[in-house]
Formats: C-alpha cells, sequence, structure tokens
C-alpha cells in the first residue's frame, strides 16, 4: 500500500459500514421500541436519554456505538500522524487495535444487539430467514434424529417471516449439510451456558477466527495485515451477512481456514477445510480451481507444467481429502 492509503480505505469502509448500518435497521419494524425496552441493549439508558434521542433520531444504541466506531477511526488517523516519531511496530499495533474497536463497534456488537433484541421478541424477527431461522431448525432437526431435507417447514417460525410472498423453502432446507451439522455443536454449548440459541453465535465465532488468521495470511506485513483485515471486517457487503445471519460468511470462513493450511504447507488440512466450504455452499465451488492451483505450490506455472504427471499426481494427492469430506457431507 501506499502511504496513508489504508486511512483512506478505512474512512471509504467505515463510511459505508455506517450509512448500511443506518438504513437496515431504520426498516425494521418497532425497532426503536424494542431498543429501549430491551434490558440488556438499551433498557439501561435513562428515561431522559431515551427521550433525548426520540425514534426519529433512530436507535440510541446504534448512535451509540457509530460514535465509538468514529472515535477509534480519528485514533487510528492520529496514529498515522505520528508513524515517524512512533515508529513502523508501535504504530502498526495501535492501528491494528483501533480496527479491531472498529470492526467490534460496527459489526459484532451490532451482531449481538440482533440477537439480544430477537431473544426478546419473535423468533422469525431480527434475523435472515435462511442463514438463521431455517438454519437453526434444521439443527434442530439434526439433532433429533431427523432429516432436514425430509422435514417441511410450515409449522416452524419460517412460516411466519416477512412477507408471504417471500417466504420460500418451506418445502426443503436450500443448503448442504455441513451449514447445520457443524452448527449443532455451538448450539449444544449455547444452550447449555445460555438456555438459548442464536445460528449467529456460530457465524461470530467464525467470523473472528477468520479476522484473526488474516495477520498469518499476510506473512506479518503490516500494510497487508491492516488491509485484509479491513476487507474482511468491514466489507459493505458482508457486514450486514454477519449481522443479520446470512450464511455467506460461513462459507468465508472456512475458506480462508484452509488458505492458512495450505499457506503453512499444511495439505492434509487446507484441503479438508475446503472441503468443509464446499459441503456448506455451492459458492465454494467456484473456487476449485483456484483451490487446485494454490495445492501446487508454485508461484507461476506453464499451461503445459501445469498438466503434466507430476504436477497433475501432486494435485491429486493433496486435494483428495477435500473430495472425500464433501462426498461424507453430502452423501
Amino acid at each position: 500500500m501506499r502511504k496513508s492509503f489504508d486511512v483512506l480505505l478505512l474512512f471509504i469502509l467505515v463510511l459505508a459500514r455506517l450509512t448500511i448500518n443506518k438504513f437496515a435497521e431504520a426498516s425494521l419494524f418497532e425497532h426503536f421500541k424494542n431498543v429501549i425496552s430491551h434490558p440488556l441493549v438499551g433498557g439501561w439508558l435513562p428515561r431522559r436519554a431515551a427521550d433525548a434521542f426520540g425514534p426519529w433520531y433512530g436507535d440510541p444504541i446504534f448512535l451509540l456505538l457509530a460514535a465509538l466506531s468514529l472515535l477509534a477511526f480519528l485514533l487510528y488517523i492520529f496514529v498515522d500522524l505520528c508513524k515517524e516519531r512512533w515508529g513502523e511496530q508501535t504504530t502498526f499495533r495501535w492501528k491494528y487495535a483501533s480496527l479491531w474497536l472498529i470492526i467490534l463497534t460496527l459489526v459484532i456488537l451490532p451482531t449481538l444487539k440482533m440477537t439480544l433484541l430477537r431473544h426478546n421478541n419473535l423468533p422469525h424477527s431480527y434475523s435472515h430467514d435462511g442463514g438463521v431461522i431455517q438454519t437453526e431448525i434444521a439443527t434442530d432437526y439434526f439433532l433429533a434424529g431427523k432429516s432436514p431435507y425430509v422435514e417441511d417447514y410450515y409449522d416452524t417460525p419460517m412460516a411466519e417471516w416477512g412477507f408471504p410472498e417471500f417466504r420460500t423453502a418451506l418445502d426443503h432446507y436450500p443448503y448442504l449439510p455441513a451449514t447445520f451439522i457443524l452448527s449443532a455443536p455451538v448450539k449444544r454449548l449455547s444452550d447449555a451456558l445460555l438456555g438459548w440459541y442464536d445460528q449467529r453465535f456460530t457465524y461470530l465465532i467464525l467470523f473472528i477466527i477468520m479476522l484473526i488468521l488474516a495477520y498469518a495470511l499476510t506473512r506479518g506485513d503490516s500494510q497487508a495485515v491492516l488491509g485484509l483485515t479491513m476487507i474482511l471486517g468491514l466489507n459493505p457487503i458482508m457486514g450486514l451477512d454477519v449481522i443479520f445471519g446470512q450464511n455467506d460468511v460461513f462459507v468465508l470462513a472456512w475458506l480462508v481456514i484452509s488458505a492458512w493450511f495450505i499457506h503453512r504447507k499444511r495439505w492434509l488440512w487446507g484441503s479438508l477445510f475446503f472441503g468443509v466450504a464446499a459441503a456448506s455452499k455451492p459458492t465454494a465451488w467456484f473456487l476449485a480451481p483456484f483451490f487446485l492451483l494454490f495445492l501446487t505450490d508454485q508461484p507461476t506455472l506453464s499451461f503445459r507444467q501445469l498438466f503434466n504427471k507430476p504436477t497433475m499426481l501432486a494435485i491429486l494427492r493433496r486435494a483428495w481429502p477435500a473430495l472425500a469430506l464433501f462426498i461424507l457431507f453430502v452423501l
């Protein structure tokens, strides 16, 4: 990255994230009332503070988190201005900490806020239909020994989500098996600790793991670490996926974990985690050619070299665990 380009990139991403979050939450039914009446989300606010905000200013917790994210961004700018005095390592540490604070206030805490609001409201509120509601039901079916692909979803919260014309997938579960099989342990743990579960708990765990691994994927290059963490953590499209519970981060996280293992030349584990991604959602399938090229461990490779016998055997030897695990999940 060029000098201070990371500040410009972060400014664009923070602005996009704030704008998208604002419009998304403004469309929620009785959102202000639900926020200020929830004991953990907004119920701790003094009545005078809630009245001062009023529904016309929006969710006070959103505004508080937005203010904190902007303060963290100002800290990031201040640190950038001091980099010649502080040195590269100190500057990076402060920038990295500020970036995590921004991700915390714009993605992680808003996601937890939505899970808490949903828990105190209707089960089909504050969540995506397939990524949260139906996946939770599919996980329940799986844990009960039933097939999510045989059972229907007419007598579940899925049948109450959104407008009638948009209520889809009531006859079947549209995602691949890894989505509910790998969510089952998190559900068991959450039920034991909290007494309830939200599918976004699984997504948040994977989201945080993915961001931590971004550090290793960039070989410790400070600018690359910051840039990749920004793109993964504050992506304008992916942010709402986490907050409302679409399952794209579920697939992306397994892909990043796979890349991390392959980056360390741990071919077996890298292949297995790509198999998990492929058994989660077909969007991962489009990356299969790049995954196979990654397994060659060659920075450059001619077309003829790619299809010679030694290269093909090396790819096959390293890729078969992904195919085997995919078949195990799907069949």
